[in-house]
């Protein structure tokens, strides 16, 4: 490839990238997730069997070995996965559940519903998801583990 500058010549092919060396996260499996967990049962329980379903999505790669294999299948090497697992922290249940309606795609499920509908149904979903995590939930507020998994390769 003949450079000027250091730079390709008008009509030469240029490799995008020589060497990569990335990484990223996934969710983890959905059981180790339980406040995930909570708010996707409490969902298909209060709006439709399936409402879920975006929720439980992000749990689709919860899986090392098809991942690794998705990493090996792209063209990737030096594939390391980990699983970590971290404390999240929010006020309350009812702060938790009520900013996965309103900052996630799960908006969407209420939307067509009726002001007084919307807050009935969220309400009822805080209930369920409460009660499902008493355990870890006290007067400081709600604190749950949340598992992923981090993935590092290069190409």
């Amino acid at each position: 490839m003949g450079r000027l500058g250091g730079y390709p010549r008008r009509g030469e092919d240029v490799p995008l990238a020589v060497d990569f060396r990335g990484g990223g996260s996934v969710s983890g499996p959905i059981g180790h997730n339980p406040a995930t967990n909570a708010l996707a049962d409490a969902l298909d329980h209060h709006l439709h069997p399936g409402a879920s379903l975006v929720k439980r999505n992000e749990h689709a790669l919860a899986d090392t070995g098809e991942l690794q294999a998705l990493m090996v299948e792209a063209g990737l090497r030096n594939i390391v996965v980990e699983t970590a697992s971290k404390t999240v922290r929010f006020p309350s249940v009812a702060d938790y559940v009520r900013i996965q309606f309103a900052a996630t795609p799960l908006a969407a499920l209420i939307a067509h519903h009726e002001a007084s509908d919307r807050v009935r149904l969220v309400e009822a979903v805080i209930n369920d998801v409460s009660a499902a995590l008493a355990p870890y939930s006290d007067d400081s507020g709600l604190a749950f583990p949340q598992e992923v998994h981090v993935v590092l390769a290069s190409k």
